[in-house]
């Protein structure tokens, strides 16, 4: 379509989107900045109903779904496109001599394509912000010739190749530390919902493998004729330092485990409940990593597996229920994903988690003079968070179908080695 860094202007034919029982429909601009996303600027004429003799803005309250409006549009080449809701009763410009002037994170457009024809295959493509360190599992050389003569060759380790189980997928990391990926599905497996989702589920499982916030941001599909063209505005990838739920035996590994990538975004392309939770848990502890205190980040950290198995047992919370119960519930889980030889990595996950959790929400702050017993309570939090950590990642792998599970945690923090060792002169 072009390129995703480079900002980019149309003129747009057509505007229109309903609101206040009248439609609005007119010309505009639509313009493209990365980090910005969509802008639209459009004068409008209103058709239909007259608008209430009396609007009201700026009231606090929530948003109801029927203030939410998607604007359509259509550029002067002929391409359609499909931006993400706004909420038009903020938008006051509407009033009086209309006109729209509205930032948009995403926009889908859709394009003929009639080259392509009637093509069965399932196939699409992505670019991921995936940052920087990520180490696939394939090596990846890139050769320069001019003329016939050879000038450069380059070789790292920044591919993936996978073909098995009706899908093919071919991922690399090109400039900017983007990501781009290719794929295509066997109809006999997969559904056309499946193809255009498959770049969800890829950032979703690159998020919990890599320990960082991987974002989407383009997806193409072709159906019918047609392509479907999602941009997404680009946000900083986060790192989740400690708060990565993969267990790694080496800390310091940023290599990317081909059949488990598989295995995850076959899981989350599923969509079941399982998926939900485990996509749920993986957003929660990206919340929990960009919390400024370090009680912000453990009292999140240890509410994570209570709603994750109150909604695996689809038992939700009620004030007053006192009928579901912490262990009962791990019990269930663990016999139908994890195994006995899981017994005491359960019982001590719950430990963990009772622990930080009642530390944080009583707090001693107000009394406290932070000495010796303090500092314990400090280390001892530490551990049990990164205890607690692993097990989420474990959760997720077993909910996923991962096999032969082994329960292997960290040590102790203090004894782990450096990372790295400088000698001085």
């Amino acid at each position: 379509m072009f390129g995703y860094s480079r900002k980019r202007e149309w003129a747009l034919a057509s505007v229109r989107f309903e609101y206040a029982g009248g439609t609005y429909d007119g010309r505009g601009l639509l313009s493209w900045k990365p980090k910005r996303g969509f802008h639209v600027e459009a004068f409008l004429a209103r058709h239909g109903a007259q608008l209430p003799q009396i609007i009201e803005f700026g009231k606090v309250g929530v948003i109801q779904p029927n203030e939410l409006r998607a604007v359509r549009m259509r550029l002067e080449d002929g391409a359609r496109a499909l931006t993400s809701p706004i909420c038009v009763s903020d938008h006051l410009e509407l009033v009086g001599s209309p006109r729209l002037s509205a930032d948009f994170p995403a926009i889908l457009f859709v394009r003929p394509d009639p080259a392509r024809g009637a093509s069965a295959k399932l196939c699409g493509s992505a670019v991921l912000d995936v940052g920087k360190g990520i180490i696939f599992p394939d090596s990846l050389e890139r050769e320069t010739r001019l003329a016939g003569e050879r000038l450069g060759h380059s070789f790292s380790r920044k591919g993936l190749a996978y073909d098995a189980d009706g899908v093919k997928l071919r991922m690399s990391v090109g400039a900017a530390q983007c990501l781009e990926a290719d794929w295509e599905l066997s109809a006999d497996v997969w559904t056309a919902n499946d193809a255009w989702r498959f770049g969800e589920a890829l950032a979703d499982s690159l998020t919990f493998l890599a320990g960082r916030t991987v974002q989407l941001l383009e997806r193409t599909v072709y159906r019918r004729q047609r392509i479907y063209i999602q941009r997404n505005a680009a946000s900083p990838v986060r790192s989740l330092s400690l708060l990565a739920m993969a267990p790694r035996e080496d800390r310091a590994s940023d290599m990317i485990d081909r059949e488990r990538l598989i295995l995850l975004t076959k899981f989350f392309l599923r969509g079941q409940k399982e998926a939900f939770v485990a996509r749920q848990m993986c957003a929660q502890m990206a919340d929990a990593s960009r919390q400024r205190t370090r009680a912000g980040r453990e009292l999140l950290c240890a509410t994570i597996l209570e709603a994750a198995l109150r909604t695996l047992d689809s038992h939700p919370f009620a004030l007053g229920d006192r009928s579901w119960k912490i262990r009962h519930s791990m019990d269930t889980f663990r016999n139908k994903y994890l195994g006995p030889k899981w017994v005491s990595a359960c019982a001590e996950a719950l430990t963990a988690q009772k622990r930080l959790r009642h530390r944080n929400a009583h707090p001693d702050w107000v009394t406290d003079e932070r000495g010796e017993a303090l500092n314990a309570a400090l280390e001892q939090s530490l551990d049990d968070t990164l205890r607690l950590v692993w097990f989420y990642g474990y959760v997720i792998l077993a909910l996923a179908g991962c096999p032969n599970l082994e329960p292997k945690f960290p040590k102790p923090h203090k004894q782990w080695g450096p990372m790295m060792t400088v000698t001085t002169t």
